[in-house]
This record gives structure tokens, C-alpha cells and sequence, in this order.
């Protein structure tokens, strides 16, 4: 009899989270299976062969989450709720002497830069 993985996967304020990607990947063969959350933020693996597995959470927006080392045997139903965090991205940001347009920059970033701008211009 096939193990059964199921669950539920929410955002940090407790809301559901449709369309988050699961993957379960048996740790020794590789064999990746997917599943995708529905309408309640639910999925349901109904077949997976007997080992252990890393399952992986993903979400646009959202931290990519991981379980390692989760063993399932013949006889396993595990039920797993998952929060997922919202994303942090560190990248680059290059300050030049144009205008910047607000409606490509999140305005507290904005707030940010042009003070900076003034005291560029300032110094030079």
C-alpha cells in the first residue's frame, strides 16, 4: 500500500496560499513528485512509494520552504500544515543623476533615495 502526503499551505497571517508548488523527491532513487495547492491551499499525494523524501514548498512572493529527511512506509498518511514567509530579495541599485520614476520604485524605497540625490548634489 502506497504512503498518502497531505497538508495545507498558508502565508504568515494564517491565509491560504493557492497554487504553491510541492515537490517530493525520494532521497535515493531522485524521483521527484509534484503537486500544486488548490483553491483551500490543499494538496494530497496518494501514491508515493515507501522512503524518505525531501519535500520542497514554493510560492512566488514567498521563501521557498524545505522538510529534509521525511520517511514515509507503506502504511503512512502524514498531514503537514506549512507557513511560508514572504520573500526578502537583496540586489543592486544603481543612484544616477535622473529623475527616478516612482512608478517602477516602492515608495519607501524612493524615500530612501532622494535624500541621498540631495546630498550627492550637495557635495558636488
Amino acid at each position: 500500500m502506497p504512503a498518502t502526503l497531505k497538508g495545507t499551505v498558508f502565508d504568515m497571517n494564517e491565509a491560504v496560499i493557492v497554487g504553491a508548488k510541492i515537490r517530493a523527491i525520494n532521497e535515493i532513487t531522485k524521483i521527484e513528485y509534484t503537486s500544486f495547492t488548490g483553491d483551500r491551499g490543499t494538496f494530497q499525494f496518494d501514491s508515493l512509494p515507501q522512503g524518505t523524501y525531501q519535500i520542497e514548498i514554493s510560492s512566488p512572493g514567498f521563501q521557498v520552504t524545505r522538510l529534509e529527511k521525511v520517511k514515509l512506509n507503506s502504511t503512512s498518511i502524514l498531514s503537514l500544515a506549512v507557513a511560508l514567509e514572504v520573500a526578502t530579495t537583496m540586489g543592486e541599485m544603481v543612484i544616477t543623476d535622473e529623475k527616478i520614476d516612482p512608478s517602477v520604485i516602492p515608495l519607501r524605497l524612493l524615500q530612501l533615495i532622494e535624500p541621498m540625490k540631495e546630498r550627492i548634489k550637495k557635495k558636488n
